[in-house]
């Protein structure tokens, strides 16, 4: 595969509520074998069941490394997103992908750590986080 025709997979991660857990979550992604590069495409929620309120900050997913948890990516899941089974993606936060190459070689571990990090103040939210990786 090449940077041109990449193998682009879908993560999805199981439904998570961002008002109401007991602390952020952690979660890593194995880049498949054979592949030393990725590119982040997209980073989102999908799936939402409960409208997103966060009361001193807003609900995130983070994409990165165990050296640096936003390396590539922080989607701030805006307020107010509430329809059911809708999604909240980098359209909605086009800032959120910080730096979309990934280098398999610089990784602890060879893992792409996501975080789910909760809201702070009177918080709301669930929904389930997803990340769309190119791998070449």
């Amino acid at each position: 595969m090449s940077y041109s025709n990449p193998t682009v997979v879908c993560y999805q991660f199981a439904a998570f509520d961002f008002g109401a857990a007991v602390g952020d979550l952690e979660q890593g992604i194995m880049p498949p074998k054979g592949f030393e590069n990725g590119r982040i495409i997209d980073v989102g929620v999908m799936n939402i069941t409960e409208t997103f309120a966060g009361g001193t900050s807003t609900a995130k997913v983070k994409v990165g490394s165990t050296a640096n948890g936003a390396e590539y990516a922080t989607l701030n899941v805006a307020n107010t997103v509430a329809v059911a089974g809708s999604v909240f993606n980098t359209v909605g936060d086009p800032d959120a992908i910080t730096e979309a190459d990934i280098l398999v070689s610089d990784l602890t571990g060879s893992l792409v750590e996501v975080t789910l990090e909760e809201a702070t103040g009177s918080p709301a939210g669930q929904g389930q986080a997803f990340v769309v990786i190119g791998w070449y």
